[in-house]
């Protein structure tokens, strides 16, 4: 699995961290905002694996159909 890194500015971290309610030192609310855009990311990417194996379902149906 590939790696991908981004940066966010400390005060956009700091942000985040607040607005989404985590708590803790400065290293755990970092650490659990790594986490938490983590797992959104995560779950974006197995929606558009998920839309995609759909649309290509479709598309092979409709191929072996469009024959009949």
């Amino acid at each position: 699995m590939e790696t991908i890194t981004i940066e966010i500015a400390p005060t956009a971290a700091d942000a985040l961290c607040e607005t989404l309610g985590l708590t803790g030192t400065a290293e755990e609310r970092r650490d659990r905002l790594a986490v938490y855009i983590s797992s959104v990311v995560a779950s974006e990417v197995r929606r558009v694996l998920k839309a995609k194996a759909m649309a290509d379902a479709e598309a092979d149906f409709e191929s072996r159909h469009a024959e009949i």
